[in-house]
This record gives structure tokens, sequence and C-alpha cells, in this order.
């Protein structure tokens, strides 16, 4: 699992499903490339980061606001390619300032190749950026909270040995029994090539912490679950996380 953006990936959901027989395709369609087929031109990524305009309630400063948003699309990107490059610009932003475990950077890697070579690849598409919580400084850094609205993606491809739709119950208990939807279908190229993608698609709220040292305007993620991780007091003191999530609470009622 990668624990710095463990919202996004349910390996064990993975490990339990995965000698299971697919079901049949549901659908067709015609598609010119799609980032859920192997081969697609990162360098053209869909995902958009991005602010609710309407509705945004936030305690930060445009300026840095918008810092944030930048180094949230490359920890995002970071994630969605796979590429051993991105991947180091992916790592950049999980809180090294504060946790230098670079044997564990290396396994999280190693265990996002696995995966793609086992046919699952995992996104994000859409994120709006909602809500900003004021900042909380702590003795070495400064914490905040950023809630956002996701539209996210778990791709299997056909050589993946398992039926991704027997993850529905996890799936369902993780982001809520309607914020996700599972498809089937057969992607045709104009070559006439076809590939069958298996796919969830999760669209739900949730929040990052954002985290940087107090002389930085370099930011760190971690998902709101960050404290389940065995490390987690390195990284920020319980006291701030929860008093964040409680202005939270507090400022969506």
């Amino acid at each position: 699992m990668k624990i710095n953006a463990s919202f996004l990936l349910i390996t064990v959901a993975l490990l339990i499903f995965g000698c299971v027989n697919s079901s049949p395709p549901v659908s067709e369609k015609f598609v010119e490339s799609q980032p859920g087929i192997e081969g697609f031109d990162w360098a053209n990524d869909p995902l958009n980061v991005s602010f609710d305009n309407e509705n945004l309630n936030s305690s930060i400063s445009d300026d840095t606001l918008g810092i944030i948003k930048n180094h949230l699309y490359e920890y995002f990107h970071g994630m969605n390619t796979g590429d051993s490059l991105d991947f180091l610009v992916h790592i950049s932003h999980f809180p090294t300032h504060m946790f230098h475990d670079t044997a564990m950077f290396e396994q999280q890697y190693k265990s996002t190749v696995h995966w793609m070579e086992q046919g699952f690849l995992n996104r994000v598409e859409n994120c709006k950026i909602n809500y900003v919580s004021p900042w909380i400084i702590e003795e070495s850094q400064r914490v905040a909270l950023i809630g956002f609205d996701i539209d996210y993606h778990m791709d299997f491809l056909p050589h993946f040995p398992g039926n991704p739709k027997g993850m529905e119950n996890v799936v369902n208990d993780r982001y809520g029994r309607n914020a996700s939807k599972y498809t089937e279908e057969y992607l045709h190229y104009e070559s006439g090539d076809s590939v069958l993608i298996r796919n969830w698609h999760t669209h739900t709220s949730t929040g990052m912490f954002v985290l940087s040292p107090l002389d930085s305007l370099h930011f760190s993620f971690l998902p709101q679950d960050f404290n389940t991780a065995p490390f987690a007091h390195k990284l920020m003191d319980n006291e701030t996380s929860l008093e964040l999530l409680r202005l939270r609470r507090e400022e969506t009622k």
C-alpha cells in the first residue's frame, strides 16, 4: 500500500480478490486513447486540480493557496504515471522534513511497479478544492487541512489475475455505498484493436493534511487517516490533526 496515498490504493482488496474469475464485459465504445490503457501519453495527463470558487472556504492567502494547488497536482500526477522520475517528485511531497526513511520510499515504488505489472492502475482525474483551514504552527512546521471533491479511478487491464467486481463491499465500506460505480467495457481503437478495461470510478468528498517547514513553501500531503500508520506520531502532533478535523466539521456544517 502506498502509505502516503492510503485513501486511494486498496492493496488488501487486490490480494483478497486476485484469484476470482472475471465476469463478461457489459459495454463497448470507441476511443483514441485513455489513461486506463497501457502506453498512454502521460505528458498529456487529463488530471485537473482546481478550486470550487463558488463554494471555496479558505483561511490561507491566495498566493500560498496557488502554490499548494500546483504541488497537489505534482503529487497526484506522479502517482498517476508510475514513472520512476515522476515518482521521485511524488515522494518529494511526502513530509520528508519530518521522516527520512528512504528504504520505505523505495519499497513504495517497488509496490507500485508490481501492481502496474499485474495490470492494476490507480489514478486521480479531478480534484476540486472547496475548503482550506487556517494554519496550526508546530515546533518546526505548519499544518493545515484541505477538503475537496475527487474523482478516483482504479483500472484493471485484461491480464489482471482476478475479478475486480468482487471488491464491491470493500469499496463501498471505504467510500460509501453510492460513491463508486463499476464498469467493464471493450475500448476499440480506429485500427480495430480492442482491449477490455474493468474499472471502479469513485466520486467522493475527502481531504488531506498540508504540511511545510516554517522556512519553506514546499508543501507535503497526508491523507486524513494517516494516523493509522505506525510512524504517524513522527509527522505531526495528534492534537493538531484532531483540531483541524474539528474545525472542518464545524465550518462545513
